[in-house]
């Protein structure tokens, strides 16, 4: 009998949600599978409902902690595609957001030489927000760069809220160099405001960030990534596994790769710092 996997995501309209479901609607296709697709942004299906189906994957913080745990107690397969519960052994799907942050910023603050950048935060309470500020920071301890907690600029993974925190930072007059982004979405805001702003990209301010969508990739904007389908597909193949009764790791990580574009490092590139000041 072909499996029935339960999708639970926020909202389809969420650009990395969408693109995690698409990865794992292709991967399910491939395999018989069939997806059913539960929004869990006005109300999280019941567990009644869930247990109706083969097993689940669910797409970062989607759900409560406590209905991750009733799924768990209730041997439920499961899978959680960029996220965990530190003491719950649930397999998930992650990107590598210690190595691909470290690469990126070694890359705009090292390789590219530039020292007065600005840092648009994640969620803090998603796993993903946390660990990319966490290697951004031990970066900048590397190599003995001090930066005020006024350049961490709240994003929260929405590019309307990095938009007004960018638009702030810019009245304030306070000069920058670049600007790494903890996702692609607030990198493409970012790179609006900038263009608002008059500001020239890259030869006044640099910008990279993690994560890549065509969208990015059209702007030429620099970017660490695994194609967000990829953790889509991986959850379907490993929750198959579960379902099958197949041992799988508890954590599987995916490797992500820098892909330098214009808006970092370039001949025509200026070493001096941007200001908004008169």
């Amino acid at each position: 009998m072909a499996a029935t996997i339960g999708a639970l995501l926020r909202s389809a309209r969420s650009i990395f949600h969408f693109e995690v479901l698409q990865g794992a609607l292709t991967q399910a296709a491939k395999h018989g599978a069939a997806i059913k697709v539960f929004e869990t942004l006005s109300a999280e299906p019941s567990l009644e409902t869930l247990r109706t189906l083969s097993g689940i994957i669910v797409i970062a913080d989607s759900v409560s902690d406590g209905l991750l745990r009733l799924l768990h107690a209730s041997a439920m397969p499961t899978l959680l595609v960029a996220h965990r519960l530190p003491d719950l052994p649930i397999s998930r799907c992650v990107v590598d957001n210690i190595q691909g942050m470290e690469a990126l910023a070694q890359h705009v603050l090292v390789e590219c030489g530039r020292r007065a950048p600005i840092f648009l935060r994640g969620l803090l309470t998603q796993h993903d927000g946390r660990q990319r500020e966490l290697a951004f920071r031990q970066v900048l301890a590397n190599i003995g760069l001090s930066l005020p907690e006024s350049r961490f600029l709240r994003g929260d993974f929405r590019p309307q809220v990095a938009t007004v925190s960018l638009r702030a930072f810019l009245a304030s007059g306070d000069p920058f160099d670049a600007i790494i982004s903890a996702d692609y979405a607030m990198a493409l805001a970012a790179l609006e405001v900038l263009g608002e702003a008059g500001v020239r990209v890259p030869q006044q301010v640099m910008l990279g960030c993690f994560g890549d969508s065509p969208e990015v990739q059209a702007a030429g904007i620099t970017a660490v990534a695994v194609p967000v389908s990829n953790l889509g597909k991986c959850a379907v193949d490993h929750l198959l596994c579960l379902i099958e009764g197949t041992p799988i790791p508890l954590e599987i990580t995916l490797h992500a790769e820098l892909h330098m574009r214009r808006s970092t490092c370039s001949q025509s590139s200026s070493s001096s710092a941007f200001s908004s000041s008169p």
